[in-house]
């Protein structure tokens, strides 16, 4: 690890008394001694890639190392120093910035570094102490496993029940053993509400086409990414599929959440959190010809933390029905219906930050299928499935069987009648929803981690 002050001269100190690494660097520009005039000269000889290009070309000298990231404290003087910076790449590197007008936190700064990002600082602020955030860089990475990478698909026609469920699994792995979680996701709203938990986000996507990043958001390779964790959990949407061999492409143990198709037997474990299998199948079981080990059952279910800390609460039921439906028409044949029978709905086309609370306030709950059905039933709230898809519909009547209730099926405008009875008629309630997301990650732990060396290992042999 490299730490490059950079007070109007080019002296390279390394954190370990050794030669400078070339793997991963950091560059701290400290303008706190920097008079106007000073400043004034360094934007110029910057300008003139005199010091700037050198300080990259020296970051950059690795393949290992994509990146740079601009980080500001949001002093108004940076402004022209980042952007001079933004158009210094170096042989075709890509650099991203960052400059927003709120001081950016040490921490954010010791989570770029420790990612194996180049980071240059601008900074003129008391908080940018340049021995202080090697150490905590230096404690990081001594003290840090490698990260799990999750990617999920989530946003548009797939919304956010993949996303959030591996957020929360995320979370608590972080939590309980002290492992980092790196989400890939191709969508923007999808990386804000991982990082808003504090969790990093890449742009990109595995076995297809990525969305176009936005322009702060440089996309990357997901093999390229996987390279660097220990761990891969992936959670895709229903109507795609992995072609053969990818999980040789990938290289690295992989867990498959929540899917059990033939493809699914390349995966090192699968995990179905809830009830939603064949009831045929006595789970633990070995799936595929390769044997793959396949948990499943209740004591999986992914309850988000949203949700858990609102059960046992007594919540006034002012909505009569809320629903979270994807498509127009099926919105407005809801909203006549409502409308015909003075319900009160309430009407979702997107997710939103009070989604817990509301359905808590909720006495029917409708969608497509989903995690929210296991989170209904906590909060005492009865779900009704208008499916997204024939797999959709096989999984609610699978869950609806699991749990002891009749299934209320909904294809069109013609089957919204039976919502009333289940408005006036109340039925026995099925068994509590508690939160097994901990059993997941125990089982993570000890089925897909492996020592550096043994990844090294694999990646020869392969």
């Amino acid at each position: 690890m490299a730490i490059l002050p950079l007070e109007l001269s080019s002296r390279f100190v390394s954190d370990s008394g050794g030669e400078m690494s070339r793997k991963r660097a950091i560059v701290l520009v400290d303008l706190r001694p920097c008079s106007r005039l000073e400043l004034e000269r360094l934007e110029h000889r910057i300008g003139e890639q005199s010091v700037l290009s050198s300080v990259l070309a020296e970051i950059m000298a690795s393949p290992e190392v994509g990146e740079v990231a601009l980080v500001s404290d949001g002093a108004p003087e940076h402004r022209s120093l980042l952007e001079l910076a933004k158009r210094s790449g170096v042989d075709g590197h890509p650099t991203f910035g960052q400059t927003g007008a709120e001081p950016v936190e040490i921490a954010h700064l010791v989570r770029l570094a420790a990612a194996d990002v180049g980071v240059l600082v601008a900074a003129n602020s008391p908080q940018f102490d340049a021995a202080e955030v090697a150490r905590l860089i230096r404690d990081k990475r001594n003290s840090e496993k490698p990260f799990a990478l999750f990617i999920a698909d989530a946003g548009g026609e797939i919304g956010f029940g993949h996303l959030m469920r591996c957020r929360e699994l995320a979370l608590q792995l972080t939590e309980r053993t002290g492992r980092e979680a790196v989400f890939l996701v191709d969508h923007l709203e999808a990386a804000l509400r991982i990082e808003e938990r504090g969790l990093r986000a890449e742009w990109g996507a595995f076995e297809r086409q990525p969305r176009e990043a936005p322009d702060h958001r440089p996309a990357v390779d997901a093999v390229e990414l996987a390279r660097f964790a220990e761990y891969v959990v992936l959670d895709l949407f229903g109507k795609r599929e992995l072609s053969a061999g990818w999980r040789r492409r990938l290289n690295r143990n992989t867990l498959v959440l929540d899917r059990a198709e033939p493809w699914c037997g390349e995966a090192d474990l699968i995990v179905i959190p809830g009830v939603t299998f064949p009831e045929e199948w006595t789970l633990p079981m070995a799936f595929g010809d390769a044997k793959t080990p396949l948990l499943g059952g209740s004591e999986f279910v992914i309850l988000r933390r949203e949700i858990a800390e609102l059960v046992g609460h007594e919540f006034e039921r002012e909505y009569d029905i809320l629903a979270y439906l994807y498509a127009d028409s099926e919105r407005d044949a809801l909203r006549n219906f409502a409308l015909k029978h003075s319900l009160n709905v309430r009407i979702l086309a997107e997710a939103t930050d009070d989604f817990a609370e509301l359905l808590a306030r909720s006495r029917l709950f409708i969608s497509g299928f989903g995690i929210t059905f296991y989170e209904a039933l906590a909060l005492g709230t009865r779900p009704v499935v208008w499916p997204l898809s024939d797999q959709h519909e096989r999984d609610a009547l699978r869950f609806f069987d699991a749990v002891g209730l009749a299934p209320i099926l909904i294809h069109g405008p013609e089957d919204l009648d039976p919502l009333l009875e289940a408005l006036h008629n109340a039925e026995p309630a099925p068994d509590p929803i508690t939160d097994g997301t901990f059993h997941i990650v125990e089982h993570m732990e000890r089925a897909l981690s492996l020592s550096l060396s043994e990844h090294s290992t694999e990646e020869v042999a392969s």
